[in-house]
């Protein structure tokens, strides 16, 4: 239910760099702003102006490969309000609050359920694609629990999604694989 430590690390890591950067260009440095928040403002403005990947990829070094394959993953980010209903064994289950689509995600270095105190959450937060798999990005912001009617709705809408063939376990085409053994 969570990414291989060594691919986790690395894409935080680059995450961060990046959210930083951007922060810091837009905003300016200013050390009373919370570190969560400044990540939060930054992914926000990222997926709202995609350009910004483009000018932090023109600065970024040349040299580091596996750097690059985390930035591609960050391409995919869709940051959108998800309803996480519950784990498998293999994965969480998130729904689009509007209904429309559902996927099996991976945590990061925790489980969805550990970092968020429980199944049955309303948030907002960023999912990417990592070697075939949709992964949390960890940046959950407004969590709202969930009452037992919005519960039954959401295990209805699940059950339809998958009748209709839009629970989304593994990415279709998924962005080049970062392998642990390339990491050390």
């Amino acid at each position: 239910m969570i990414l291989d430590h060594n691919i986790a690390r690395r894409f935080i890591d680059t995450y961060r760099r990046l959210l930083l950067v951007i922060d810091a260009d837009l905003y300016g440095i200013n050390s009373t702003v919370p570190l969560l928040e400044k990540l939060q403002r930054a992914r926000k403005k990222l997926v709202m102006e995609p350009s910004l990947m483009k000018r932090y990829l023109a600065r970024a070094s040349q040299d580091d490969e596996y750097g690059k394959s985390m930035l591609t993953a960050i391409e995919t980010l869709k940051l959108e309000s998800w309803v996480y209903l519950r784990d498998t064994r293999s994965y969480s289950i998130f729904i689009l609050a509007d209904g429309s689509a559902a996927f099996g995600v991976l945590g990061l270095t925790d489980r969805i359920r550990d970092v968020v105190g429980g199944s049955g959450v309303f948030f907002e937060a960023g999912v990417i694609e990592i070697n075939g798999h949709y992964v949390c990005d960890g940046l959950i912001a407004g969590v709202v629990l969930l009452g037992k009617g919005y519960m039954q709705s959401y295990t209805k809408t699940l059950t339809s999604l998958r009748q209709q063939g839009h629970f989304h376990k593994q990415v279709a085409q998924s962005v080049p694989s970062v392998h642990t053994d390339q990491l050390q």
